[in-house]
């Protein structure tokens, strides 16, 4: 089952149907997701808490990795956040 950015944002903000979504994924045999669709959830999150990069990256890896669906990002890959910072010319 592909796990899609607007159930992982639905899901963690508590949006009406969370309950249901978290249900079906959790009934799921295999879930998986997607680098773009995990970048989206992760700025959906972002938007809806007005939470920071990090604070929401944090919040769907874990989630993430609580319901079984492996992180999509290649290992060494950097996090959101780092890109962010390397783009614009920070290196702390």
């Amino acid at each position: 089952m592909f796990v899609d950015a607007s159930a992982i944002v639905a899901i963690l903000t508590r949006e009406p149907e969370a309950d249901a979504l978290a249900d079906v994924l959790e009934s799921a045999r295999s879930p998986i997701t997607s680098p773009i669709a995990t970048l989206e959830a992760v700025l959906g999150v972002c938007r809806k808490r007005h939470a920071s990069v990090e604070e929401a990256e944090k919040d769907v890896r874990e989630f993430l990795g609580v319901a079984g669906v492996p992180w999509p990002m290649p290992a060494g890959c950097r996090s959101f956040s780092a890109r962010r910072r390397r783009r614009q010319g920070s290196t702390s």
